[in-house]
């Protein structure tokens, strides 16, 4: 069987989705796998055992109505496929359907103007549900062809020799792999997603208190980020500033997969690189701003994953009725350090007995 999967969007939302692939290759071993998706993030999924083919838009081909119908119509003549699953379903994707109206199992979401496109419709994600849960049930329609076992791990794949490389890089950069590793995002891509800086500020010298023998490895990109990043580096004290590896980067998402191996847990603002992190296995903390459901956004596994967000704070009355800027002021250092200090204390039990 052939399978093609269609899921455009950022990081965070492809990396959840490959527990579809991965539930897929788990109900049929023999299936050959398509995924769609932007071209910019498409090198994170190189190599994914359960992706066997990969299809990238660039924002050029995406922003042509002519290439992006044609280069849609080549891959729908090319290759005949059994099952077609549109994970948005929007105007700009009905076209892989549209083209393959003879695909068994056309699945899609239920919108006004998908009925006529998808002989199969699921419906949105609800705020109850993980996204994982909701990608999962698209395969819901695959039940008539045999039981379908669900796999609920989101993953990625990195080979041996890029573990290796960067694990000898952090170790010249001064890293002690003895001792505890920790990647911190000390700000965020979009500001809007960005606790208060003084008050990440003094979680980190609380946790590097609390916790004297890890090791601090701050994540970010270049431009506000970065300059967040040195602004709060500049700050600490001298003593602080050695356990701190502000030069650590990983340059491009391969080398991010490679990072999130070689590092113990990450805390920080919600986003894609704590999907990064959880996908090879490791655990995470993370703020999450205003208007962020916690339930969608960090699935619940078997990699330790927890979150602090405004609704453990507010009842959905108050929340109803107060700003943006009044949410998350809500979420205060306090709150968040207990919730922090509770998750790390099973995490580094856990470590010490796996010693």
């Amino acid at each position: 069987m052939k399978f093609l999967v269609i899921r455009f969007r950022q990081i965070g939302d492809s990396i959840l989705a490959t527990c579809v692939f991965n539930t897929i290759k788990r109900n049929f071993p023999d299936s050959e796998t398509y995924f769609v998706l932007n071209e910019n993030i498409a090198p994170i999924f190189q190599g994914h055992p359960s992706i066997d083919n990969i299809v990238t838009f660039s924002n050029e081909e995406r922003h042509s109505p002519l290439c992006y119908i044609t280069k849609i119509w080549k891959l729908m003549r090319s290759v005949h496929f059994d099952v077609i699953i549109d994970m948005r379903s929007t105007p700009n994707t009905t076209p892989f359907a549209l083209f393959s109206p003879f695909t068994k199992y056309r699945i899609g979401l239920e919108k006004k103007y998908t009925r006529f496109v998808y002989n199969y419709r699921i419906s949105c994600c609800s705020k109850e549900e993980s996204v994982v849960e909701h990608n999962l049930r698209f395969l819901a329609p695959l039940n008539k062809i045999k039981p379908i076992e669900p796999d609920n791990h989101f993953t990625l794949s990195v080979t041996d020799e890029e573990v290796g490389l960067f694990h000898s890089y952090m170790e010249k950069s001064g890293i002690d792999f003895n001792r505890s590793v920790i990647l911190f995002g000390i700000s965020a891509k979009l500001e809007f997603k960005r606790w208060r800086m003084d008050r990440m500020e003094w979680l980190l010298k609380q946790f590097m208190k609390y916790y004297p023998d890890t090791q601090i490895s701050f994540n970010y990109v270049p431009g506000r980020e970065c300059d967040d990043a040195h602004k709060i580096y500049d700050e600490m004290s001298e003593e602080d500033r050695k356990r701190i590896f502000i030069n650590i980067e990983a340059k491009g998402l391969r080398q991010l997969n490679a990072m999130s191996t070689c590092v113990d847990a990450f805390i920080g603002n919600e986003g894609g690189v704590r999907h990064v992190v959880h996908a090879m296995g490791k655990p995470s903390f993370v703020i999450c701003a205003p208007g962020s459901n916690k339930t969608n956004w960090i699935p619940k596994n078997d990699v330790p994953a927890e979150a602090v967000a405004i609704t453990d704070v507010m009842s959905p009355n108050l929340i109803a009725t107060s700003s943006y800027e009044e949410q998350y002021a809500a979420i205060t250092k306090d709150f968040v350090w207990d919730r922090l200090k509770t998750f790390f204390f099973f995490f580094f039990c856990k470590r010490a007995l796996d010693f």
